[in-house]
């Protein structure tokens, strides 16, 4: 798979991050077109990240988590406030590179997710994940207590996709010139056609991967068989992504990837 081509602004010279963020191309093979991940509990630590991930050469994107639901406290869920939601946008876009795609991964647990996906487009982003896993609770009718040490957890899988097609319907009917990477229970072709549909420019395959590593080349698969029986093919390339070790690594069937992905960001 060939990488998309970026651009780069000038910065000073610098050895390459080590230790955690340290980037093995070995690990996805070579040219895959990759995006990390960044998550953290203030805006100063997405800052922090943020400088650490300009230099990582093998990084194509940065796919910005300000949703993840399992955190102690509430408060530290940006996407769920357009202001908190932007100030972290803001301050990740002002050290990534021109040419970089930043990517914000928002929250379906609000009550007007368009209005947030405004407020971090305004703040800089240049892209949508959409969404990360909603907030559920379990609790262990043997033990009485939840079943979760943090009580609540973020829920994925297929319980979510009615809602995440629905948030990306909503999304991409307001704002139908920022792309939309769809995510939310997709274990199959059809399932992110639904997704495409609705309005998403690729689709994001995660708990599936966890039975399954091979999860995204297979849906890749019956979408293409899919898309050749019912002759559809303006749906044609459509980008697959899988997330693997905080990374998001994209795969397609079609050698026209690199310039749909290029066109998309």
């Amino acid at each position: 798979w060939r990488a998309r081509p970026r651009g780069r602004e000038l910065r000073p010279q610098t050895s390459a991050p080590s230790g955690p963020f340290a980037m093995d191309a070995a690990a996805t093979g070579s040219g895959a077109w990759r995006a990390g991940t960044a998550a953290g509990g203030s805006v100063d630590e997405y800052t922090k990240l943020a400088q650490v991930l300009r230099y990582c050469e093998e990084v194509s994107a940065v796919e910005v988590n300000i949703s993840c639901p399992n955190v102690e406290d509430r408060g530290q869920v940006f996407a769920c406030d357009a202001r908190s939601a932007s100030d972290v946008i803001a301050s990740v876009r002002r050290f990534i590179p021109t040419g970089v795609p930043v990517i914000a991964k928002l929250s379906p647990d609000v009550t007007d997710i368009v209005a947030i996906a405004h407020a971090v487009v305004r703040a800089g982003a240049d892209a949508l994940s959409l969404v990360n896993t909603t907030l559920g609770m379990v609790i262990d009718t043997e033990t009485l207590r939840p079943a979760l040490a943090g009580v609540t957890g973020g829920l994925s899988g297929p319980a979510i996709r009615p809602v995440a097609v629905r948030c990306v319907w909503q999304v991409h009917a307001a704002m139908p010139d920022v792309p939309i990477i769809g995510i939310g229970g997709i274990g199959s072709g059809l399932d992110a056609l639904q997704f495409v549909l609705a309005g998403a420019s690729a689709v994001q395959v995660g708990t599936a991967t966890f039975w399954n590593p091979r999860a995204p080349l297979r849906i890749a698969e019956e979408l293409g068989e899919f898309l050749k029986q019912e002759k559809k093919y303006w749906l044609v390339p459509i980008v697959i992504v899988f997330v693997l070790f905080g990374l998001l690594i994209v795969f397609s069937q079609s050698s026209a990837v690199a310039p749909f992905i290029y066109t998309l960001f």
